[in-house]
């Protein structure tokens, strides 16, 4: 991830409640579980993630050891074999049977244990066993005299969410699932500082809309700059490793999701794990839980990616629309007085020749493009392009059509039109 876009998205309160919780049940003596979805950017997850909380200085009190699982020869069955493997030129032979607190108090605050993900289905079981083992026994310890030290994982949920041991009193599971919203996205693009504003307020429509619930597509967006629908869907194509099966991507995810920006308990619902395991979904404070839109990518799902770019311009564009029409009406006012209405001909709707009766800036945007065509009404010859710029852009709006980059940019030249 661009390292400004990371500074930048720590100030999210998702982001920051993700990471402080974390920290809170390490200090806290829990044992920590962090699984985030599998993809071509997962190991960039694990690096950002870990580096954050462990070389950050957030824990800097503790000792951490890191264990590189792939470069110990086997995988040990018990709490003796993992301190033999781990710290070879220490020897235990004055010890008979050295008890778990012996061996416990070998190993530093916080153990990390790395990789996993790597090994082999039989090795991954086994460390998985051992980690069962250590949850078990720091919780025998803590009930006998206080002491402890933990483990951290981080890592993806493909190949170990169906053998984990289950979040439990000595066990706390952190899952990278339902942040950040679209308006944190939208507000990541304003503190990027970009010099061009419409660029900016591009952005905020492109990740708002298609990249809400994951972070790292959103910072491959705000890196790639894709101007049009197509290009969107190459840039998700081109970010994958794996191809998606065929998918009912008709149907949506059949889950209720009680999101809460403040707390990454809320757990992935245990008939989805696989596919959230294998970045299939993704789910987000706006819009629940949803096909991720790599997966509407590889299944040439494009009546979906439509809506999902549609959706992000209309929250932003549609108000801008708004203030085209009352800005026409207003400026009508001024120059022919509240009944400006009556002075060529009234709309064909009489409901809205009395809503300008009782509010004479109330006038729909057909109506004042007609008077502006017919009888070139504003003394501005400008107000022609601005209105019947703002009636195609409301129109296809109003149609489920998102923009281009090109005709974003001609309407915000003309949403401030006075």
């Amino acid at each position: 991830m661009n390292a400004e876009t990371w500074e930048i998205a720590l100030q999210l309160l998702s982001v920051q409640s993700f990471f402080s919780r974390t920290v809170e049940d390490i200090r806290r003596g829990k044992n920590v579980i962090i699984l985030h979805p599998y993809g071509n950017n997962f190991s960039e997850i694990s690096d950002t993630i870990y580096d954050y909380i462990f070389n950050d200085k957030i824990l800097r009190e503790y000792v951490v050891q890191v264990v590189d699982v792939t470069t110990i020869d086997y995988a040990p069955t018990n709490l003796m074999e993992l301190s033999k493997l781990v710290y070879p030129n220490e020897s235990d032979s004055n010890v008979e049977k050295p008890s778990s607190e012996y061996l416990f108090n070998k190993f530093p605050r916080v153990t990390v244990f790395n990789k996993i993900h790597l090994l082999k289905p039989n090795q991954q079981l086994t460390w998985v066993k051992l980690i069962k083992s250590w949850a078990d026994n720091t919780d025998q310890i803590r009930d006998k005299d206080g002491s402890y030290c933990t483990f951290c994982l981080v890592e993806p949920a493909n190949n170990l969410i169906g053998i984990l041991p289950e979040s439990n009193n000595n066990i706390s599971w952190r899952y990278w699932w339902g942040f950040p919203s679209s308006l944190e996205l939208r507000l990541l693009c304003r503190e990027k500082r970009l010099r061009d504003e419409v660029k900016t307020v591009w952005f905020e429509a492109v990740t708002a809309g298609v990249a809400s619930g994951d972070l790292l597509l959103a910072d491959t967006i705000l890196e790639s700059f894709p101007k049009r629908l197509d290009e969107v869907n190459e840039l998700l194509n081109k970010n994958t490793t794996e191809k998606c099966p065929p998918l009912e991507l008709n149907i949506r995810p059949s889950q209720s999701y009680n999101a809460n920006l403040l707390d990454q308990t809320v757990g992935v619902p245990a008939s989805l794990r696989n596919d959230w395991a294998k970045g299939r979904i993704l789910a987000s404070y706006d819009y629940g839980i949803e096909w991720h839109p790599i997966t509407l990518a590889q299944n040439n799902n494009f009546q979906q990616l439509e809506h999902r770019m549609w959706r992000g311009q209309a929250s932003i564009l549609l108000p801008l629309v708004d203030q085209v029409r009352l800005s026409a009406s207003s400026s009508l006012v001024r120059m022919y007085g509240e009944k400006w209405f009556t002075r060529w001909f009234e709309p064909q709707d009489p409901e809205n020749t009395i809503r300008l009766n009782g509010n004479p800036l109330d006038a729909e945007l057909g109506f004042l493009r007609a008077l502006q065509n017919g009888k070139n009404v504003f003394r501005d010859s400008q107000w022609k392009n601005v209105l019947d710029t703002t009636w195609e852009i409301r129109n296809k709006l109003a149609h489920y059509e998102p923009l281009d980059w090109e005709r974003f940019r001609a309407f915000w030249g003309y949403h401030n039109y006075q």
